[in-house]
């Protein structure tokens, strides 16, 4: 039977990690809906995945920041958001501590899109190892998930961890991992960023984050092996993401950028690579001030290639 909506999508179908937890009677629902075969069994690897184009091999997760609440802000996401719906069921948007709010307003605006949410992490550690910091993180993580209704939360940390990965100071691994072991052990993790290509002493210095995280949470990393034009043909990239497969049996998440300059992807280029990836999920960041723009022009052009699987 074909769905008639993102939200038909949202409620029925939870082949992600991290789903929203169900209530005891909409389990049983969804249980006599599927043995009355009112429902189309999971798909398989060879098939698209809910709401994903069928030239679409991966699960597109498309990004935004919202890291404040004024009202402009909330509108350019949400408008961004109805669009991106038309090909997919699940969308990241990760913000400031202290908005946890923003999540309600979303599900209100939005009711039949999947929201992961996320949390900027830098102004609460002023270290990357610090255990004060990393509580106050575990708190905002336990009020954005309880807002979100979500088990899986994305960590931006690329500006927290930049004097560490600039080698301004070295982290004890052991208090480390008494910090991040107060973020709540339930919670899924989505770590943004993960091994970045470059020197190998910065590649050492993020595996030693990342081993640690792999070995105290369920976590899924992040990866840069397709984030631009010149990625592919980076050895440094090839062995940050050797390590990664290493450290984690978990399926990493490709991030294609799209903001401007020849180190990331044009908007236009965008619908072609989602073609040609063969992955799980994949995450797209076109930054704030393309949102809206990049979401019509990539939608748009993946519709024109194969029609929606939910629709």
């Amino acid at each position: 039977m074909a769905l008639d909506s993102p939200a038909d999508v949202f409620e029925l179908q939870t082949p992600y990690s991290g789903c929203r937890r169900a209530s005891r009677f909409q389990t049983v629902l969804v249980g006599i809906i599927a043995l009355a075969g009112a429902v189309t069994d999971a798909p398989g690897q060879d098939e698209p995945p809910p709401r994903s184009p069928s030239c679409v091999r991966a699960h597109i997760l498309p990004w935004i920041e919202v890291n404040d609440t004024r009202e402009k802000s909330l509108e350019n996401a949400v408008r961004g958001l109805k669009i991106w719906a038309s090909v997919t069921d699940t969308a990241i948007v990760s913000t400031a501590p202290g908005h946890a709010d923003l999540y309600r307003q979303l599900h209100e605006r939005i009711p039949g899109l999947r929201i992961i949410p996320g949390l900027k992490t830098h102004t609460l550690l002023d270290r990357f190892d610090s255990i004060e910091g990393w509580r106050q993180v575990a708190r905002e993580v336990t009020r954005i998930c309880e807002a979100s209704g979500e088990e899986e939360l994305l960590l931006e940390n690329e500006t927290a961890i930049k004097s560490y990965r600039r080698g301004e100071y070295d982290i004890d691994p052991q208090r480390f991992r008494r910090a991040v072991e107060q973020i709540p052990e339930d919670v899924k993790l989505i770590w943004y960023p993960s091994i970045h290509g470059g020197q190998e002493r910065v590649r050492q210095r993020f595996e030693v984050v990342c081993r640690i995280i792999a070995e105290t949470h369920d976590v899924r990393f992040t990866d840069r092996s397709m984030h631009g034009p010149k990625a592919e043909k980076s050895e440094s990239l090839k062995i940050a993401q050797i390590s990664l497969e290493r450290i984690s049996s978990r399926a990493t998440i490709p991030i294609l950028y799209s903001y401007g300059g020849d180190r990331w992807w044009r908007i236009d280029e965008i619908p072609r690579i989602l073609r040609s990836l063969d992955a799980r999920d994949v995450i797209v960041y076109p930054g704030a001030k393309a949102w809206t723009t990049a979401a019509r022009s990539i939608t748009s052009e993946l519709l024109k290639s194969g029609k929606s699987t939910g629709d």
